[in-house]
């Protein structure tokens, strides 16, 4: 019993591995890629929650430092904010425990 094979069949043959190969590697790709895109989204709802403490901690220190007020206002202002910056770096601080980003 002989077996023929000519260059043509082998090369077909060694043509289907190859897209086999290159089928899985994709595969492995896209889902690599799922997960990357599911981490930076958890990663801009962080910077989102950030934006909007560090917004109303502005607006807050606009607010006590505006022209219009006196310096007993203004005193009052900035005692204040004193307490949202502190829950800003209790937020940060609590993350950090946690191993999380803030």
């Amino acid at each position: 019993m002989s077996i023929t094979l000519d260059i043509k069949a082998i090369l077909i043959a060694l043509m289907i591995i190859a897209i086999i190969v290159l089928v899985v590697y994709l595969i492995v790709l896209v889902s690599r890629l799922v997960k990357t895109v599911e981490h930076t989204n958890s990663i801009l709802a962080n910077v989102d929650k950030i934006s909007a403490d560090a917004k109303d901690t502005v607006e807050i220190i606009s607010g006590a430092l505006n022209g219009n007020q006196g310096f007993v206002a203004t005193v009052k202002g900035v005692v204040a904010v004193i307490p949202a910056i502190k829950a800003i770096i209790d937020k940060a601080t609590k993350a950090d425990k946690k191993g999380d980003t803030v």
